[in-house]
């Protein structure tokens, strides 16, 4: 796979967007798109990057948009919610999707916004629910129409790892952007193949479909229509005319001046698992190192403050230290997603405090093992 991005069409720094511009490959018989943006191909002393709306990815062209950034090949509503002319879309008073294609699909969403349920209503009177059940951002089970577990999917540091569906587990691997290339079975063979270009259009699929057969699967982006429809955390993204998502970004500006825009046209290098904002792959950004860092930072300060203030002693004192190694973890913690994530929703901060109260507790408990290791 080859890449050309937009940099250097401009003398003005702020005006290079990085962009992607082409994707070539010599993998399914060889195929190059090319990917143009409105108002952002500068000439030099360029002023103005535009706000990059995709006018052309690949085998679409021609796409338009409106001055709020809308893909006119669809209608919106006064929220700025996608509808399709052929089949209306339906959201709920926080501008989450219920409705797709006509009733065909129905979703319904928690408290934290994201994705309690989705059904399939192939015909009147037939529908298959399945409702999740989340650790924290990460859906780890799904239950079927009964109530039933009917999926349990692991994620490692690296993302996913796989999913057992009913008693039959499924190990997946990627390509660098974090797209599934492979299904694989217990015993190593391969179940199904997959090519995913870069914002999402599948260009290798053998028919075999499920959760994570496509688009950011190492990230937990969810396929929930063939390819086209997928789920990225709070929001759903639209691989269709343009590659946008059907809703305006939640936490608005913060995300950048297109509410609808994805990863600012990088699907390359960055991704975007809560839907809200794009975070750079390989950067301390990354959601999945802010985590892998709040527990190290979390984990040792819980055990060196209550070590500290213990003497690892415990009773009293080892309470007295949980309490402490919580506070300094819960900093410690705090932190890094602060680093990591700029200015994180409300429940984010509740959370980490929570990891850092429970670092310093398991610190604290610690203690007298590491005195007994010929600790002080």
């Amino acid at each position: 796979m080859t890449y050309t991005y937009d940099y250097g069409l401009t003398n003005n720094p702020a005006a290079r967007q990085g962009q992607l511009t082409q994707e070539s490959s010599t993998r399914a018989g060889g195929y190059s798109d090319a990917f143009a943006y409105d108002a952002t191909a500068q000439s030099p002393g360029g002023t103005s990057g535009g706000p990059g709306n995709p006018t052309t990815l690949g085998a679409f062209s021609g796409v338009r948009f409106n001055a709020d950034n809308q893909n006119t090949h669809y209608t919106y509503d006064g929220n700025g919610n996608q509808s399709d002319p052929s089949g209306p879309y339906a959201y709920d008073p926080e501008n989450r999707l219920t409705i797709l294609y006509a009733g065909s699909q129905t979703f319904a969403s928690d408290g934290d916004g994201q994705q309690a349920w989705d059904q399939y209503n192939p015909q009147p009177g037939v529908s298959w629910r399945h409702s999740h059940v989340y650790d924290g951002e990460q859906p780890v089970l799904t239950l079927d129409n009964g109530g039933h577990v009917s999926d349990v999917t692991t994620f490692g540091p690296n993302g996913l790892v796989s999913v057992n569906s009913y008693g039959t587990s499924g190990f997946y691997t990627f390509d660098p952007s974090g797209n599934t290339s492979q299904r694989l079975t217990v015993d190593g063979s391969v179940d199904y193949s997959h090519l995913t270009s870069g914002f999402g259009v599948a260009r290798v699929h053998d028919g075999k479909y499920d959760l994570y057969d496509g688009m950011g699967a190492q990230w937990g982006y969810r396929n929930l229509n063939s390819d086209q429809v997928f789920l990225l955390g709070h929001r759903y993204y639209n691989t269709l005319y343009g590659g946008q998502f059907f809703t305006r970004d939640p936490i608005g500006y913060r995300g950048g001046v297109n509410l609808y825009g994805y990863c600012q046209n990088d699907p390359i290098d960055r991704l975007d698992p809560e839907g809200l904002d794009f975070t750079q792959m390989g950067d301390p950004n990354h959601p999945l190192f802010c985590a892998f860092l709040g527990g190290i930072a979390g984990g040792t300060m819980g055990i060196v403050v209550a070590v500290t203030i213990t003497g690892a002693t415990g009773g009293t004192g080892a309470g007295i230290g949980a309490i402490a190694g919580a506070t300094v973890a819960g900093a410690m913690d705090q932190a890094t997603q602060n680093a990591c994530n700029g200015d994180p929703p409300a429940k984010d901060v509740l959370k980490t405090c929570m990891d850092g109260f429970a670092a310093g507790v398991a610190g604290a408990a610690g203690a007298p093992i590491i005195k007994a290791a010929g600790g002080k």
